[in-house]
């Protein structure tokens, strides 16, 4: 990010950052847990749980301020989550779709913090990201 700092997160322990400018460790948020995780330019902190398929949002000074379950929206998260350069939006890549599924697979666009998925782009029969 723009600030130099790092967002290391785990599935059990949670998230902590870094300042790479010092090498000092920052703060844990230990709500803040997933497999997949990124950071806007202004210091949003992101993190996907694959148990639960959630997505938290945080803040740098470490509160939790959305947890949003995507179970009914997307299929899993393939991809590391992509911030945009303006921090208003995460780029998403998925799994292929089931057989049947009706959530569509491909890249999917979240506002942020919100967490409202704005846009899918549907990959040709049903493929994911990989």
């Amino acid at each position: 990010t723009d600030l130099a700092i790092v967002l290391a997160t785990s599935p059990r322990a949670g998230s902590t950052l870094h300042c790479l400018l010092t090498g000092r460790f920052l703060r844990t948020i230990p709500e803040l847990r997933g497999e997949l995780c990124a950071l806007s330019p202004e210091g949003t902190a992101i993190a996907w749980e694959r148990r639960g398929h959630r997505m938290r949002v945080a803040t740098l000074n470490g509160d939790v301020a959305r947890t949003v379950s995507l179970a009914n929206d997307l299929p899993p998260l393939t991809a590391k989550p992509i911030v945009s350069s303006d921090g208003r939006f995460v780029v998403l890549g998925t799994e292929r779709a089931a057989t049947g599924d009706p959530k569509p697979a491909g890249v999917a666009l979240l506002e942020v913090p919100e967490l409202r998925v704005a846009h899918v782009w549907e990959l040709p029969g049903g493929a994911g990201v990989s």
